[in-house]
């Protein structure tokens, strides 16, 4: 039967003749029958890229049906090879998406493509367009071999002329899991070294992707593969967070002050392209808040649940699917303590102190140590010599004291002490050495757990409040509320610089962690 129908399309070349060969291909069918549709294919002025790409499908789908030898040379292929494309299980294929366009139209192509172990040139499926030679297109190949390191094979779905399928083809070479390409489509040229240059129809292969619901990536975003490794590969990806009592315009020279800072890390990050490939806004990666906080504590307490919530709301969700780490810096120490309260201790995050017009990492928790906030320490390790622990009067309301900045709280806690009378304990927390001046070079969370350590031995004795009065850098501000959660009755004090007096405005364990 499929004889007589592929006779009959030979000379009519009628759509519905085409669609029953289609047809017949959804299922296994003899040898000869197989011949015939090849035959097909040596005729070019009746050549049907769907109908190639029809029986591409169905030798992957049906190999077991045909005896290897006669698959292997019905294709021209060797039978190793042609087992290791047709037999291969189907998690080895990779299919990923470019548009293409010309004057008239344009459509998104799928590339179907399987890396190749052995040596050799790459090789492309079956016939290629009557507008471009086969030379060409094999050079076109080989490049992206020599670009990637990676021999492949590979198949199109649709028929096209350029060369704007290269990026594609080596995007799906370079990473490892479809769900990291398959949001996006590709359209660029390569060259040998790897870098990406500029294709035609943009703003056509814009629209037609737009269609499709996938997000374009090209030279305008990429200029080189290692930034595709580095922004498609799944490793975790820097994601700016600023809190600063600044305007939004100060806000945003921060911004590029720590874009700076975590390009020494990782050269290829850009905010901009953060932006491109996740939907962020680069305001979403700023609070500012330009006037002093007031000493109201409703006013902290709804800042935190609504703006400052909001704020991670937007950063952790808005591209759930990918992995971050938060880079973050903050001012304000009260604030901060508040922050880190309501981040909590579960995401990994690198925290920052900014000091001579830059950014310093001084807090890492990005490998997978942020559980490391909360390991106490015995309280006779030679870690605790780090600060000095002075107790000052004994009481079930405790005032603690930590000095490590360069203004020293010591004075006001013992007034607080006074003014509340009996029932109140003061303790003072200070380092012996680099008051106020922690080396930038060093690991700055062995304060951290420290300080952390005490606050959880004193909430196990017989204090029922612990009242915080910190002069302290932001990142151990930051790092101490994310250890303390709202797990401890816990109120924070804000120094205010015009009266210099702390006043108490947030209350920790009133903020349990959304997040």
């Amino acid at each position: 039967m499929i004889l007589h129908i592929i006779k009959r399309y030979r000379e009519t070349q009628r759509p519905d003749l085409l669609d029953q060969i289609l047809a017949t291909l959804r299922e296994p069918c003899s040898i000869k029958d197989l011949c015939e549709i090849f035959a097909l294919f040596s005729e070019q002025d009746i050549y049907q890229e769907q109908l190639f790409f029809a029986l591409f499908l169905h030798l992957r789908q049906f190999s077991l049906h045909y005896p290897p030898p006669q698959l292997a040379e019905l294709c021209g292929l060797d039978t190793p090879f042609a087992s290791q494309i047709f037999s291969s299980p189907p998690s080895i294929l990779r299919k990923i998406t470019f548009p293409i366009a010309n004057e008239q139209q344009a459509d998104l192509c799928t590339a179907y493509i399987i890396p190749l172990q052995d040596d050799g040139p790459s090789v492309l499926w079956g016939p290629v367009s009557t507008h471009t030679t086969l030379q060409k297109r094999d050079q076109d190949l080989q490049r992206i071999q020599t670009a990637t390191q990676k021999r492949f094979f590979v198949a199109f779905d649709k028929d096209f002329t350029d060369r704007s399928f290269m990026l594609a083809l080596a995007a799906a070479l370079l990473l490892d899991r479809p769900d990291q390409w398959d949001p996006f489509a590709f359209s660029g040229e390569i060259d040998h070294a790897g870098h990406i240059l500029d294709v035609g129809y943009m703003e056509a292969k814009q629209a037609v992707c737009k269609k499709h619901h996938k997000k374009l990536l090209s030279a305008q975003i990429f200029q080189h593969l290692d930034e595709i490794r580095f922004w498609l590969s799944g490793s975790p990806l820097p994601l700016p967070s600023l809190f600063l009592a600044k305007s939004l315009s100060h806000g945003q020279n921060a911004l590029q002050t720590i874009e700076k800072t975590i390009q020494r890390r990782y050269p290829f990050f850009r905010i901009d392209t953060l932006c491109a490939l996740f939907g962020f806004q680069r305001q979403d990666f700023l609070l500012c808040h330009e006037d002093r906080l007031p000493d109201d504590p409703e006013y902290w307490k709804r800042y935190l649940q609504n703006g400052v919530r909001l704020h991670f709301e937007r950063l952790l969700y808005t591209a759930p699917d990918h992995s971050f780490v938060l880079h973050a810096a903050s001012s304000i120490i009260a604030l901060t303590v508040g922050i880190g309260s309501l981040l909590g201790a579960k995401r990994p995050i690198v925290l920052y102190h900014f000091q001579n017009n830059d950014y310093y990492p001084v807090i890492d928790l990005s490998q997978n140590n942020i559980r490391e906030l909360k390991a106490i320490l015995p309280e006779t390790s030679d870690e605790s010599r780090l600060l000095c622990i002075q107790p000052q009067a004994d009481g079930p309301k405790h005032i603690v004291g930590i000095y490590l900045a360069s203004h020293d709280p010591f004075g006001a806690c013992n007034t607080m002490l006074q003014q509340y009378g009996d029932g109140w304990g003061f303790t003072f927390l200070s380092p012996p050495q680099h008051q106020g001046n922690l080396p930038l070079s060093a690991d700055w969370l062995p304060y951290v757990r420290e300080i952390y350590s005490f606050l959880n031995r004193l909430s196990r004795s017989s204090v029922s409040e612990m009242h915080l009065v910190l002069s302290v850098p932001i990142p151990i501000s930051y790092a101490l509320g994310m250890a303390c959660g709202h797990f401890f009755h816990a109120y924070v004090y804000n120094f205010n610089p015009t009266t210099k007096e702390y006043t108490r405005v947030l209350a920790l364990h009133e903020h349990p962690s959304p997040f």
